[in-house]
């Protein structure tokens, strides 16, 4: 299930992550974390350029203690055309943009990704702003 929605900024756009853990069994992708963004209405949407333009950094968070942390990561940019970055015209939007193959679970045991059974998922998002009617008084 989706992780509760959170907002890019005041205003911003909101958004949830949704995190799926491929069992041995399953029959694509087998063992591995899956992690997508999935656009939500939002209070501000109507002020907001659609589609959603932007940077998006995926991360699953090393726990350990000192400086030689690693972060699994992944830096994806939205594709406007896609159905993922369009307005949502329900709650949630059903298409999310993410990886399917994230990060294998035998990867989960080579750093302290997991602590006190816990796992760290940050999302950064770096928006685009795009700028309308914007006029340019040339020089005389």
């Amino acid at each position: 299930n989706p992780g509760p929605g959170f907002y890019t900024g005041k205003p911003g756009y909101k958004l949830c992550l949704r995190l799926h853990i491929q069992l041995p069994n399953s029959q694509r992708c087998a063992n591995f974390i899956s992690l997508f963004v999935h656009t939500m209405q939002g209070e501000y949407d109507s002020h907001l350029p659609w589609p959603f333009q932007g940077t998006i950094r995926l991360s699953i968070l090393d726990q350990s203690e000192g400086l030689a942390r690693q972060n699994h990561e992944e830096v994806m940019e939205a594709k406007p055309e896609l159905l993922a970055f369009q307005r949502p015209t329900i709650h949630r939007n059903p298409k999310g943009f993410g990886y399917v193959t994230f990060m294998h679970l035998q990867a989960l045991k080579q750093r302290t990704y997991v602590k006190d059974d816990t796992l760290l998922v940050r999302c950064e998002v770096v928006t685009r702003k795009i700028l309308t009617n914007v006029r340019t008084d040339l020089l005389n």
